[in-house]
């Protein structure tokens, strides 16, 4: 099942592949979560494609109630870009996500020094 997040115009261009859609100013956590995790499907690994601006919320953090009700294996990619002087709001969210997931993909391997010096995330995630 795909689930996309995006802006206003974006929801009319997805292709039918994405079952569920919403924007960034819904909450994530009441429109989507409800629908999602109300559903009978039987899910094997959830991967998630986390950017801040994604998901709503200060920073994004309205992913981490989603990912906290999930019981099925996280693959996280933080997409784009990795900031590397976070904020502590950017710092914490990605630290819980990084808890929740488990895997940790980013698109370079800088991306896993910066994870591992700036967020204190370990490294074997």
């Amino acid at each position: 099942m795909v689930i996309a997040v995006g802006g206003e115009a974006d929801i009319q261009q997805y292709p039918k592949i994405v079952k569920h859609a919403g924007t960034r100013n819904q909450t994530f956590n009441h429109i989507l979560t409800q629908q999602i995790l109300s559903t009978n499907l039987r899910w094997s690994v959830l991967s998630l494609q986390h950017e801040y601006g994604i998901f709503g919320g200060p920073d994004g953090e309205y992913v981490l109630n989603f990912l906290e009700r999930l019981q099925v294996p996280i693959i996280t990619t933080l997409a784009y870009r990795i900031v590397l002087h976070p904020v502590l709001t950017q710092k914490r969210i990605v630290q819980r996500i990084a808890e929740l997931s488990d895997a940790i993909m980013v698109m370079v391997k800088m991306g896993k020094d910066m994870l591992v010096t700036n967020y204190g995330v370990p490294r074997r995630r």
